[in-house]
């Protein structure tokens, strides 16, 4: 069964020259996870992964925008970025004036 996100129009994108070519030069000029570095004490992993900062969505644009992107290890990319995104997608509860959620 395929994942979800292979079906999605903007999946051919990872195959345009330009994205690999980019996706070379970006490893070589930031080989380190983002968010490794980031931890306390920070931890110096080597990124596999050229993760999309905001959600391109098929916005060619963004999606070839050196400047949305980051060097991430392949854990944090499927897992802490992943369950960010996630909840980025979830609806968001309204609440009332008096703190209490409404129906």
């Amino acid at each position: 069964m395929p994942r979800k996100e292979d079906s999605r129009p903007w999946r051919g994108l990872y195959n345009a020259a330009a994205w690999k070519k980019g996706r070379l030069i970006h490893l070589r000029a930031h080989p380190l996870c983002v968010m490794c570095k980031a931890e306390h004490p920070p931890r110096y992993t080597p990124a596999t992964v050229v993760d999309h900062i905001r959600r391109h969505r098929g916005n060619t644009t963004l999606f070839l925008d050196p400047k949305n992107w980051q060097s991430l290890c392949k854990p944090h990319h499927d897992g802490m970025k992943a369950a960010i995104e996630r909840a980025q997608d979830k609806p968001r509860q309204a609440f009332g004036e008096d703190g209490w959620p409404l129906q």
